[in-house]
C-alpha cells in the first residue's frame, strides 16, 4: 500500500508524523554515548488561530499548528527544529530561553534556536530551511521564509526574505562577543561543522564533527560552569566545549568559521 502524504490528500497528522520519525531516528544514532530519548507526544492543531507551533517542555509535547497562512504540518524544517527543542531539554533539563528572535536577539536564545535549526537541518540531510505559508504576504511565493546554510553571510536577501533579516546573519550587535546575534550565524557555524567539505567553501575545513557539536551541547554545556561570553550559555561556551572535545588541533578551523560569519571568537 502506498501512503501520500502530502497537502493534496489533507495528511497533515502523517507528515508530522512521518518528519517525526526521520528525526528520532537519526537523533538515535548520534547521540552521546549513555544517552537515550525518552517518550514525545507530538499534537496537530488544524485550522486554529489561537495555536502556535512550539515544543511544550512541561509535557514534552511538540504541537504543530496549520491554518492557510501557516502550513507548519508540511514543513519538516520546522517539526525537525522543534523536535530537536525537545531533545535538548530532554537530555540536558534544559528549557528554550523563549522570546522573539527574528532579528539579533540575546546570545542564548540565539544559541538554542540556532543549534534546534542546525540539527534539525542536519537530521534532514538539507542545508535548506524552508517555512510555508504567507507570513510576510508574499502572494507570489509558495513560502515564507527560506535559509540556506551554505549560503555566505553577507549575500543579500534571497528567496523572499527581508533584506533586514538577511543582513542580521553576519556578526553581532556591537562587535563583541557579548553582543546580541543572530541564530541564523549560530546555525551556519553548527551546519559546517556536521556537513562536508568542498572547495566552495574554503572557510569549511570541519567535515562530520556531528558527535562533537551532540557532545557539547548535550553533555559539556549542561555540565559546565565556565561563562566566557554573555551570561548564560551562548555560542562561546558552545564553541570552547566542542575544542574541549577535538583538542588544540581544530582551533584555527573553528576560527575560521566564525571569520566568515564575522563572530568574534578567541579560544581559551
Amino acid at each position: 500500500m502506498n501512503w501520500r502524504v502530502d497537502r493534496a490528500h489533507g495528511a497533515g497528522a502523517l507528515s508530522v508524523l512521518n518528519t517525526l520519525r526521520r528525526a528520532y531516528s537519526w537523533t538515535m544514532v548520534h547521540l552521546p554515548s549513555g544517552l537515550a530519548l525518552g517518550g514525545l507526544r507530538a499534537r496537530w492543531a488544524q485550522n486554529s488561530r489561537s495555536l502556535f507551533t512550539h515544543y511544550q517542555p512541561d509535557v514534552r509535547e511538540v504541537l504543530i499548528s496549520s491554518t492557510p497562512d501557516s502550513l507548519d504540518d508540511f514543513d519538516p524544517s520546522v517539526i525537525a527544529h522543534e523536535f530537536m527543542h525537545f531533545v535538548v531539554h530532554t537530555q540536558t533539563g534544559e528549557e528554550a530561553p523563549g522570546g522573539g528572535h527574528l532579528y539579533k536577539t540575546d546570545p542564548p536564545l540565539a544559541l538554542s534556536e540556532g543549534a534546534a535549526t542546525a540539527l534539525g537541518q542536519a537530521a534532514l540531510g538539507s542545508s535548506e530551511y524552508i517555512s510555508l505559508g504567507k507570513y510576510w504576504q508574499l502572494q507570489e511565493l509558495e513560502y515564507a521564509f527560506r535559509f540556506n546554510a551554505e549560503l555566505p553571510a553577507k549575500l543579500p536577501a534571497q528567496f523572499g526574505v527581508p533584506e533586514p533579516v538577511a543582513q542580521e546573519r553576519f556578526g553581532t550587535s556591537d562587535g563583541s562577543p557579548n553582543g546580541q546575534v543572530s541564530e541564523w550565524l549560530d546555525a551556519m557555524i553548527f551546519w559546517d561543522m556536521m556537513d562536508g567539505t568542498s572547495a566552495a567553501e574554503p572557510h569549511d575545513a570541519l567535515s562530520n564533527d556531528i558527535f562533537g557539536l551532540t557532545y557539547t551541547l548535550l553533555v559539556y554545556l549542561p555540565g559546565s560552569t565556565a561563562n566566557r561570553g554573555a551570561p548564560g550559555h551562548d555560542l562561546t561556551d558552545a564553541l570552547d566545549g566542542f575544542l574541549q572535545y577535538y583538542g588544540p588541533a581544530l582551533r584555527e578551523d573553528v576560527l575560521k568559521l566564525t571569520r566568515e560569519r564575522g563572530f568574534p571568537y578567541s579560544p581559551p
